[in-house]
């Protein structure tokens, strides 16, 4: 079967923002499942979107794939982007927009690596009566255990990578600055993760000279983590954080040995089989 490709198609949030997700979907008219990745790492990124399934191949074996940018960034709408802080009304609306397309047949799966495998399974808290199954893969569980902390100590390297190796660039230039203040910040950003392991040795680590803690257009969720040394209702707030009682469809969960939220990958499995529906 052949297949048709929509790119940057429009889904509204219920604030108003808007989300722009590519589309494949097969090119003989009907009604197909739909199955949905949400990335904050560019929907375009096949060697990360396409890492656990293949979406053209797919649409040709009769599913539409939605690979939506979540908000804040790349193509999609939003002020600056905060981690987990909006997904999970997000995945619901985007759950409920999937269902709802002339070319759904009402029924919706949720998948995807890492980040994108969190927001499956935000997606299936809602209840939404159309989503019908996930498939998260090395997906993180609690915001504060085993994803950022473990066992009680911050995991810098990752906090720090993640915000200003993975995040940092694409936040830099979606934060509006004139072209030469943009430069310098994108070449002073390269250096300090060339020298990686100096910038972690930065003291105090609350005031981060490549993290402009002064610049709310970055990364500010970085200082924001700094604050929560201990699970507290903030980070409790975040992610799934075990409510695996409120997800009712079933849960293909794949990890391995050496992932590195592997520890949260089988808190999922322990709660599923525990207290999942």
């Amino acid at each position: 079967m052949s297949v048709i490709v929509d790119k940057n198609v429009d889904v509204p949030m219920r604030d108003g923002v808007i989300l722009r997700a590519d589309v494949y979907r097969p090119s003989d008219e009907g009604q197909y499942p739909v199955l949905v990745q949400r990335t904050p790492y560019n929907k375009e990124m096949w060697l990360i979107t396409a890492s656990t399934l293949d979406p053209i191949r797919a649409a040709a074996a009769g599913f539409v794939v939605v690979i939506q940018d979540v908000r804040s960034r790349w193509a999609s709408e939003g002020g600056v982007f905060f981690p987990y802080r909006d997904e999970e009304l997000d995945s619901a609306d985007t759950v409920d927009w999937s269902a709802k397309q002339s070319w759904s047949a009402g029924v919706v799966g949720c998948y995807g690596l890492s980040y994108m495998g969190g927001n499956s399974w935000l997606g299936a808290v809602s209840g939404h009566e159309a989503l019908r199954a996930i498939s998260p893969t090395t997906a993180p569980n609690s915001f504060w255990h085993n994803n950022f902390w473990r066992d009680g100590v911050m995991q810098l390297s990752t906090l720090m990578t993640w915000a200003l190796r993975i995040i940092g660039p694409a936040a830099l230039i979606r934060s509006g600055k004139a072209l030469p203040e943009l430069m310098a910040r994108m070449t002073e950003l390269a250096d300090a993760n060339d020298d990686f392991a100096e910038l972690v040795c930065e003291r105090p680590i609350t005031d981060l000279s490549a993290g402009h803690k002064e610049d709310e257009s970055f990364v500010p969720f970085l200082y924001e983590m700094f604050k929560h040394p201990v699970p507290d209702e903030w980070t409790d707030s975040m992610l799934l954080n075990s409510r695996h009682e409120q997800v009712k469809v079933p849960a293909l969960i794949i990890a391995g040995w050496y992932d590195m939220l592997l520890g949260a990958d089988l808190e999922h499995f322990a709660g599923m089989k525990a207290r999942g529906h």
